[in-house]
């Protein structure tokens, strides 16, 4: 799929695979100390080395511009063969300014002559390295994220936003219960702190999540236009974070950001940002994250890197205490080189040495040495990628044949209307986020990788040719026209998965009776009414008839219409339709089928829908293993011949059986080559390399 640059040209991106940290510089560090840690880092396999360049640390003084400390480690890195990626940072105002309580606050000042002042530190940050052969790239912010203040600056931008949004006055008013003459009337009162009694108006709150995207992506695109024309040489990236819930509430979209820089990177910390998935799912977390990224970034090829993964333990400044051991960061890092990223970059080497975070998230021991499991296991896998690094840098993310629907739209009525984060609820605010996340585990199970789709790619059509299957979860509320796309997919021959009430509302959350036609020609028939499970909580076991157990309601599709009814509900109304058409197929299962299995992850759900919808097909993978499932992937990258195979066991020991088309050939890295039919006794929590080789025999 191609994705449309927003710039003329692109720099190029390092294709090798590629391990690295963040070095932590606090005030105090000397020179000395900052060249001892990156010759460790080179000792332990490292290549990458992330620095946050505070504002702060380069103007310590007004006018008093320093550099000594950084600048050792950029010579040092040089020295030792490791490129440096720094974090610039023009919204973190220095300590002498006295505005800000912390060096990582984050704060847009209203007075453009101020802000003028964050872009020049910029400047000369740029000016500084930019030509420096340790440089590596530019990260734009730390974990973008911004929730814009009650003032009458934000107030104005506000208003000229939803000038852009909407266009005129009469089509705000249309959404609006107060009426205006001009948007210069509106407040922030009419939309952030919009309540509404009972019924709340949800459509201010969702026009205050959008304002905050479009506030923090204008002065991202600043920074980054800033650094391009110093540097137009080496790419800008981004490294979002709480990319598997609803974002908007602070500035952030995955495909904003990744639209606006040359490729995106992600936050994975455990403690942080995979506490909805169970303990025994944290690998499979990072695995889309991965997928997330891989799917957003503007790069053609899939470029993407998971730019933070937790290296130490947090134990007090997680929102749950987590350590990882050398299991873990072996199945992390490969997770991640699995999933097709072309760096992983820990948080943290060292440590800081105040705040919440000091002492935590180190590789590093309590002494500062480097014999722990986490870097042991670190420095094996950086062997292995140097060993066979020919392959791994030709190795790309294939082109997958099932897609998911990222509805932003959807995830953001929800959010807005939904009621605490309990993933036991069904009515959470993450709701539709949580049913992204079980379509992606359910298929994942299956063994089959997935890419995500928004909606406004999804209108774009480029994806069709190679898509199979099209999955729609929890897609209650769509922009328009994405409907009409599905539609043209299911005409060409493409197969559509769907549940809820798809369709039922448009982007801005009101009921859309016009939309009734075309899921009609989509689906063969549309929802006339529901009933509530009583009681509606997710332990209610008599809401499961089989796999396609539903959740908090079903939905009474309307009957005698030319949609074929594939299961029932134990008293008979259908709960699975399908219609056929003469190329493509379109399923709607009529309850909540994904979010459920973010909870409970039942194998009855994998085996339907493996065997009575079968929607796989993976006649064409050269290498087929059996079995998979939730401790057993397999993830695919693409070979200019053939495919790599990362084959991880994330549980106890067992024997797999391998399958190859004809013609195929595969060997295990450092190992024995395999036939059809061939058993492998994997190791608890081992990960094997395969490289398959497929020729077509004339």
């Amino acid at each position: 799929m191609t994705f449309k640059p927003d710039a003329p040209s692109r720099p190029e991106v390092c294709p090798e695979v590629r391990l690295g940290s963040q070095l932590f510089i606090n005030r105090e560090d000397s020179p000395e100390q900052v060249r001892g840690w990156v010759r460790q880092m080179g000792d332990c396999g490292l290549k990458l080395i992330r620095l946050f360049v505070f504002w702060d640390m380069v103007e310590p003084a007004p006018g008093e511009w320093r550099w000594e400390v950084f600048d050792a480690a950029f010579e040092e890195a040089a020295t030792c063969g490791l490129k440096i990626v720094p974090t610039l940072y023009p919204s973190t105002t220095p300590g002498w300014r006295q505005q800000l309580k912390n060096n990582q606050e984050v704060w847009f000042p209203e007075e453009d002559a101020l802000w003028q002042e964050g872009l020049d530190s910029v400047r000369r940050v740029g000016e500084r390295w930019k030509a420096h052969p340790a440089l590596d790239s530019w990260i734009l912010m730390n974990e973008p994220g911004y929730r814009p203040p009650h003032t009458p600056g934000v107030e104005r931008c506000l208003q000229r936003f939803l000038e852009r949004h909407y266009g005129s006055i009469e089509a705000l008013n249309a959404q609006y219960y107060p009426q205006f003459e001009r948007f210069d009337q509106l407040c922030i009162r009419h939309l952030a702190e919009q309540q509404g009694g009972p019924v709340p108006a949800l459509i201010g709150r969702i026009d205050w999540h959008r304002f905050a995207v479009d506030y923090l992506m204008g002065k991202l695109r600043e920074i980054r236009d800033v650094i391009r024309a110093i540097d137009p040489t080496h790419p800008v990236h981004l490294n979002p974070h709480m990319v598997t819930q609803e974002m908007s509430d602070s500035g952030q979209s995955i495909w904003r950001e990744g639209e606006s820089v040359d490729f995106l990177g992600c936050s994975a910390h455990i403690a942080w940002h995979s506490l909805r998935f169970p303990r025994a799912r944290i690998p499979q977390s990072v695995g889309m994250f991965c997928a997330l990224m891989r799917s957003a970034t503007r790069q053609p090829d899939g470029h993407f890197w998971v730019s933070e993964l937790q290296g130490g333990m947090a134990l007090v400044s997680g929102l749950q205490a987590w350590a990882p051991g050398a299991i873990d960061i072996r199945s992390l890092l490969w997770e991640s080189v699995g999933r097709g990223a072309k760096a992983v970059v820990y948080w943290c080497f060292n440590t800081r040495r105040d705040g919440i975070e000091a002492g935590e998230w180190s590789l590093l021991d309590f002494e500062g040495g480097v014999d722990t499991p986490r870097l042991r296991e670190t420095a094996a896998v950086a062997e292995t990628l140097q060993r066979h690094a020919a392959l791994l840098t030709a190795a790309r993310p294939p082109q997958l044949k099932v897609r998911i629907l990222h509805s932003e739209a959807s995830s953001l009525v929800a959010f807005t209307g939904g009621i605490g984060e309990d993933k036991s609820d069904p009515r959470n605010k993450q709701q539709v986020m949580d049913a992204i996340a079980g379509a992606f585990m359910l298929f994942d199970d299956l063994g089959v990788p997935v890419d995500f789709l928004d909606e406004p790619r999804l209108r774009e059509g480029d994806w069709m040719a190679e898509t199979e299957l099209l999955v729609l979860p929890g897609c209650v509320a769509l922009e328009d026209g994405t409907l009409e796309k599905v539609r043209d997919f299911v005409a060409g021959g493409g197969r559509v998965v769907a549940d809820d009430f798809l369709g039922w509302k448009d982007a801005n959350g009101r009921v859309d009776h016009g939309r009734g036609e075309l899921i009609r020609e989509i689906f063969g028939t549309t929802v006339r009414d529901v009933e509530i499970f009583e009681p509606a909580g997710p332990d209610e076991r008599a809401t499961v008839d089989a796999g396609w157990g539903g959740w908090l309601f079903r939905a009474l599709f309307r009957s005698g219409e030319q949609a074929e009814v594939v299961e029932t509900w134990q008293d008979g109304p259908p709960a699975v339709l399908r219609n056929r058409s003469e190329k493509g197929e379109a399923t709607w299962i009529g309850s909540r089928f994904f979010q459920r299995y973010f909870v409970h992850q039942e194998d009855a759900a994998r085996d339907w829908l493996s065997e009575t919808l079968k929607v796989i097909d993976r006649a064409d993978e050269p290498l087929q293993v059996d079995p998979t499932g939730p401790e057993v992937r397999m993830l695919p990258l693409e070979l200019p011949e053939g495919r790599l195979y990362v084959l991880i066991n994330s549980g106890s020991a067992r024997r797999l059986r391998f399958t190859l088309t004809d013609g195929a050939r595969a060997e295990i890295l450092d190992g024995k080559a395999l036939e059809s039919g061939d058993a492998l006794e994997l190791e608890a929590d081992a990960v094997r390399l395969i490289h398959c080789s497929k020729f077509i025999i004339e």
